[in-house]
């Protein structure tokens, strides 16, 4: 027993001395600072860069290999701010030790720990990835095509099981304002070749748990790329050029996609027979046989199949669709021509994808896109959608589209390209309202639109032109029925039909458009001119020709009720407008106007009312106006003749109710700023001439203030044979040059004015008949009368309209009775100085005789500058 142990104890020693001298020899033949310096020395050869190991040791741990820490590759000396390229926490290699004895290198395991890689792309399109030095430019430096070998031999055989954990990616293109960053990467690779059979076995698998992928700092993933875990099994055998993928897995959050495929390649030919992608029901196929691979020429076949609502249930995406059912498929065959550099449109395939009542709904509130069929069909590098049909609820439409995909080089040239298309469409409005959600504008709607339009589309040029997007056809509409919310404060349309036909290029005909707006019927017809509509900035560059008619119109029944808070109207550009109206009654606040026929103009933001001609109050009205919607400003021009003075003033102003009566005749010119009533009221500047015969004026308070004023006539009603007057308003003020009342009784002269808020400021002359004049007994009455004989009462009257102040103007009287006293004292000594000269007379033919007449001429002419006669 001792001795056993003995030589237990022994054999376990040469062990360890043997242990020790192997880990000795090692050291020697492989010393970790010779080992740091060439890999640092190849590296940098190899990549021209900057290469930095921490630090080189051996390791005995799980086998015999070398463990580099914190190896660094820097990137190039002008990408300083990208920092460097290449970050290895650590490095693991194991090699097969008795193969490292005979100083032949053969990797066993490699593990990286903590990568960090980090990439560049800058705007000038240099990289911080590309290694070597840059190839010479010129005739000698041009890229040539790598040389292939007809034949491929494996130098060796091998086994490398590679594992790489916590790997963090980060990619910046400037060019494209692109990034992608992936991070906490884990992968195992094994990588298998076999020199005597020619063959080399890959398996990898990969698995990224987080990442994004940002264009201008937003996410264009499709849907959430991550977590993502890749499998792949594949082997390849160069002796015959044989290449087989076994397995390829990949899931990406929750979805899976499972593809295999058999594929092969020999003498600068690739096959690759079936490569399939499943998931659930949905299965998209692959095959393409490339017949020369240095001129890139082949074939290649596309399959699809999908149930669409299946794959809604069970993908993950967030798709903004609240239904999706149908089918679809399709069979796509393409040929890669001849060359290195093909436009998109020669590579693309032929073939039909078939849509199969597919079901579509954007939204919940929304309604549903049922019964979609139709086949999307490539040939000949022409794109045709035919035969495309939907329906929604009772509504059906049909599209066709076409168009020529040969100018298509890249994606960017979908603008040079010409759509042409025909829709065929017939709307149920109501079962669009039924759908709708509950922020639809209108509380019912019903009717149809039936469409029938085609066109030519150029996106380049219908970019820059919308007009140019007006197809041709025409739009029928037919009994429509709509209402709004109640708060909206509309009138309801009970009836609407139309027909448009469209022209294209921007031209529309109004052929019919009948309208019933609670019970107001009235039509339409006209054109539009839009080809000067080149965006949305030109709605005043529409032109307009339209007819108005109606045989009646109630204005109260169709305007919203005023709203006194609201007084600042912005009022959008408008269409330029040219047309007729006719309108046979017109009701305006229950008064009826009839016969309104005008000419209307609106062209920039400038609204012209021409040649209107109504008849209202019995009478008729001629007007020209202009309103100036850019600066608020308004000019009139009006002519009313023969028209009831009661019925207008009783209508238009309120306190003047039931007070004039006669025929009224006027004209007058408008002018004025801004449409508010109070700024109207500051600024509405007039000036006209009124006429009225044979009228009267009553029950008017300064008359009754008048009359208990003036005990010796009665104002109360005032008959008149006729009353006219020229006037002026302005600064909010209606002012009288003179108006001339003149009647049976009394002629009456008034100056003066009132304000629009009712404020008066009245001078009134009345000269009384002679018939009136007569009966009148008051003393000094003479002092009242005018030459004539005629009583004169001159009158102020102040105050308030509705509360006014009559007093008598005594400066009139005044001044007649000082020219009555003046009179009568110029009289009598008139009488005094005749006596006088008779007297002197006498006396100077008794005394003087012959001398007499000179004499008594001498005292005439003192006698005169004493009375001064």
């Amino acid at each position: 027993m001792k001795k056993g142990l003995k030589i237990a104890g022994i054999i376990v020693g040469v062990g360890l001395l043997l242990f020790v001298a192997l880990i000795a020899v090692i050291y020697i033949l492989f010393p970790p600072a010779k080992v740091m310096h060439r890999i640092e020395t190849e590296v940098e050869n190899a990549t021209q860069r900057d290469v930095t190991i921490g630090s080189a040791r051996l390791s005995f741990k799980g086998g015999v290999g070398f463990q580099l820490e914190n190896f660094t590759i820097s990137s190039p000396a002008n990408f300083e701010d990208a920092g460097d390229m290449i970050q290895l926490g650590k490095l693991d290699i194991k090699v097969n030790l008795g193969q490292l004895l005979a100083k032949q290198l053969v990797i066993n395991d490699i593990q990286i720990n903590d990568v960090t890689l980090n990439l560049r792309v800058k705007a000038d399109s240099t990289t911080n990835f590309t290694f070597g030095k840059e190839t010479p430019t010129g005739t000698e430096g041009e890229d040539k095509p790598p040389t292939t070998p007809e034949t491929a031999t494996l130098p060796a055989t091998f086994a490398v099981p590679l594992k790489i954990h916590n790997a963090n990616i980060t990619y910046v293109d400037e060019t494209t304002a692109k990034s992608v960053r992936l991070q906490q990467i884990d992968s195992q690779i094994t990588l298998k070749a076999d020199h005597p059979t020619q063959t080399i076995d890959l398996a990898m698998t990969l698995t990224i748990p987080a990442g994004d992928i940002l264009q201008n700092g937003a996410s264009i993933a499709p849907f959430d790329l991550f977590p993502m875990n890749v499998e792949i099994e594949n082997q390849i055998k160069l002796a015959d050029q044989q290449y087989d993928l076994t397995k390829l897995t990949i899931n990406i959050g929750q979805i899976a996609l499972h593809a295999t495929s058999n594929g092969a390649w020999r003498e600068n030919q690739f096959e690759l027979t079936d490569l399939t992608a499943n998931y659930g029901n949905t299965r998209l196929g692959f095959s393409a046989n490339l017949t020369n691979l240095k001129q890139n020429t082949g074939t290649y076949t596309l399959q699809l199949y999908s149930d669409l609502g299946e794959l809604k249930r069970q993908l993950p995406l967030k798709l903004p669709l609240a239904k999706v059912e149908g089918t679809i498929n399709g069979q796509f065959t393409g040929t890669i021509p001849t060359g290195t550099t093909l436009p998109l449109a020669a590579v693309l395939p032929a073939g039909n994808l078939n849509l199969n009542q597919i079901t579509l709904q954007v939204d919940e509130k929304l309604p549903a896109i049922e019964q979609i069929s139709g086949t999307l069909h490539l040939a000949d590098q022409h794109l045709q959608l035919e035969n495309f049909t939907a329906q929604i609820g009772e509504s059906q439409l049909g599209f066709q589209l076409s168009s020529n995909l040969a100018p298509l080089h890249k994606l960017e040239d979908w603008e040079q390209l010409v759509l042409q298309y025909a829709l065929i469409g017939d709307i149920d409005l109501a079962q669009v309202k039924a759908q709708a959600p509950p922020e639809f504008p209108l509380d019912t709607l019903a009717g149809r639109i039936k469409l029938n339009l085609s066109d030519r589309i150029h996106p380049k040029r219908d970019l820059q032109d919308v007009s140019q997007l007006v197809p041709k056809g025409s739009v029928i509409v037919e009994n429509v029925r709509a209402s709004f919310p109640p708060q909206d404060s509309l009138p309801p349309i009970t009836d609407l039909d139309a027909t448009l036909d469209l022209a294209g290029e921007g031209r529309i005909r109004i052929r019919q458009i009948h309208a019933n707006v609670n019970q107001n019927p009235m039509d339409i017809t006209g054109s539009a001119d839009l080809r000067q509509f080149k965006t949305i900035e030109d709605l005043d560059k529409i032109q307009i020709e339209i007819a108005f008619n109606s045989p009646q119109l109630d204005l109260q029944s169709l305007l919203p009720p005023p709203n006194p808070e609201k007084k600042d109207v912005v009022i959008p550009p408008l269409p330029t407008i040219h047309g007729t109206a006719n309108i046979n009654t017109l009701i305006v606040d229950k008064i009826p106007v009839k016969n309104i026929n005008a000419r209307i103009a609106v062209q920039n933001q400038i609204i012209e009312i021409e040649d209107l001609d109504l008849n209202v109050f019995g009478g008729s009205v001629d007007l020209q106006s202009r309103f100036n919607l850019a600066d608020t400003t308004y000019q009139m021009t009006t002519r009313v003749e023969r028209m009831q003075a009661n019925d207008f003033f009783t209508t238009l102003f309120e306190p003047v109710r039931n007070v004039v009566y006669g025929t009224l005749n006027f004209n007058a010119d408008v002018s004025g700023r801004t449409f508010d009533p109070d700024s109207i009221k500051q600024n509405l500047v007039s000036h006209g001439r009124l006429e009225i015969q044979n009228g009267q004026v009553m029950n008017l308070d300064m008359l009754k203030e008048a009359s208990r004023v003036v005990s010796v006539f009665n104002f109360d009603t005032i008959d008149f044979t006729d009353a006219f007057t020229n006037f002026t308003v302005e600064d909010g003020k209606y002012s009288f040059g003179q108006l001339d009342i003149h009647s049976n009784d009394a002629d009456y002269y008034v100056t003066g004015y009132c304000t629009l808020d009712g404020a008066l400021n009245y001078k009134v002359r009345v000269l009384l008949s002679k018939a009136r004049t007569e009966p009148i007994n008051i003393p000094q009455k003479d002092l009242f009368l005018s030459e004539d004989g005629r009583f004169i009462i001159d009158l102020n009257i102040g105050g308030m309209f509705t509360r006014p102040k009559v007093t008598w103007d005594k400066t009139g009287t005044m001044e007649r009775a000082k020219q009555k006293v003046k009179d009568k004292a110029t009289e009598e000594a008139g009488k005094l100085l005749d006596n006088v000269e008779d007297k002197i007379d006498e006396q100077l033919q008794d005394k003087l005789g012959s001398s007499a007449d000179s004499l008594k001429e001498q005292g005439k002419n003192m006698l005169k500058g004493l009375f001064g006669r």
